[in-house]
């Protein structure tokens, strides 16, 4: 068994951890007393839960004697249902279209992690679909009057898919957001399945009752360790997500699993996730993969610093989840790879931060490191 941090956590995030532990087993624990309860302070408590993106799972084992606070946990339910009832519209319309998509986090995520879509908070939508397909997904969402956060000439979309994984979508009208991903992360945290196998692989989930084909148990499970990792796993609901996929499928196939983990160099970026899951949830972790995280001498180390980060008043700066990611490389060539494509690889922010032409699209990977040091000298996150 992954040994616990020999560290102080404060009231506060300690009340959090049990909760997350009976919310990543829907409830099934019951019994929960929260350690040093008389010493928690009632405004920090809430505020981190708002932070962490678990203020309905707060409320709905914890309760709340303000009457607006108590309506919060109904309020996410009946948010989630609509858009739930969007991304299944979404999906018909591009069905329609023959165009091939894989819905995930948001509706499916809840189903599948917790079999309960009150129990996590999500604010947009997740659509990973082939890169081929993408201009034609674009149009499609400019029909149904989304509006894209950057707009671009057409003889920059190439430039742009090149170096961008994702493009975000508002619909003023119906107040949701989606993300139209043709990559699941950046290309310098690249997501070592491609979309074939991953379509291949899909499982079924059913937010809202309805049948939704979303990524496997399996490849979600990576992925969500990933994505935590890029960002230092600066909220509590990330390993609440893993720890509810552990616990709530144990068709799991680990040694899979792990095999494409070390096949692509994430295993102590994925060792870390579960070992947060394991310690926040108390998910029961498999022999094979204890001894991956026993046998990583930084892992306790890494798993300490994101405590530390869960438990402070505001989330990691730039420079600490860059520093973050690199401490997750396990050799100084790995590192140098990682840091240089950090610094090369354009987002949206960059596009946005100055317009080029076409011909000069090129210039985003100069702009890029330019950016990021004013961010740095500006203290911008």
């Amino acid at each position: 068994m992954t040994s616990p941090i020999i560290h102080s956590i404060s009231p506060e995030l300690a009340c959090l951890f049990e909760l997350a532990s009976r919310a990543s087993d829907n409830g099934e624990r019951s019994g929960v007393t929260y350690i040093n309860d008389m010493e928690i302070r009632e405004e920090r408590l809430f505020e981190m839960a708002g932070r962490h993106g678990v203020m309905s799972m707060l409320l709905r084992y914890r309760g709340a004697k303000d009457e607006i606070l108590a309506k919060i946990p109904t309020l996410n339910v009946q948010s989630n249902l609509s858009r739930t009832g969007e991304l299944i519209r979404i999906l018909g319309r591009f069905n329609r279209e023959s165009l091939r998509v894989i819905p995930y986090k948001g509706p499916t995520l809840a189903d599948l992690a917790y079999g309960d879509l009150g129990l996590r908070e999500f604010g947009d939508l997740d659509l990973l679909i082939e890169r081929e397909s993408f201009l034609i997904a674009h149009g499609l969402m400019l029909e149904d009057g989304y509006e894209p956060e950057i707009e671009l000439e057409a003889g920059q979309w190439r430039a742009f898919m090149a170096t961008t994984n994702v493009l975000a979508y508002w619909h003023p009208g119906k107040e949701i957001s989606v993300e139209l991903h043709w990559e699941l992360s950046p290309r310098y945290l690249p997501f070592p399945i491609d979309f074939k196998t991953l379509y291949g692989r899909r499982e079924p989930s059913y937010p809202g009752g309805r049948e939704v084909m979303t990524m496997s148990g399996d490849d979600l499970l990576l992925y969500l360790c990933l994505h935590g990792a890029k960002h230092g796993w600066e909220r509590l609901s990330w390993i609440m997500d893993v720890g509810g996929m552990i616990r709530r499928h144990a068709h799991l196939d680990w040694e899979r699993i792990i095999s494409d983990v070390r096949g692509s160099g994430y295993d102590r970026t994925f060792g870390l996730g579960l070992a947060l899951a394991g310690e926040v949830t108390k998910a029961k972790l498999p022999l094979l993969v204890e001894e991956m995280i026993q046998g990583d001498a930084a892992i306790p180390n890494l798993r300490k610093q994101v405590i530390e980060w869960l438990d402070a008043s505001e989330a990691p700066s730039l420079i600490e989840q860059t520093k973050f990611l690199l401490q997750l490389q396990k050799s100084p060539v790995e590192r140098g790879r990682m840091l240089y494509r950090i610094a090369i690889t354009p987002s949206v922010a960059d596009w946005r931060a100055l317009r080029l032409p076409a011909p000069l699209t090129g210039l985003y990977r100069l702009i890029r490191p330019m950016r990021l040091f004013i961010d740095l000298l500006t203290g911008r996150k």
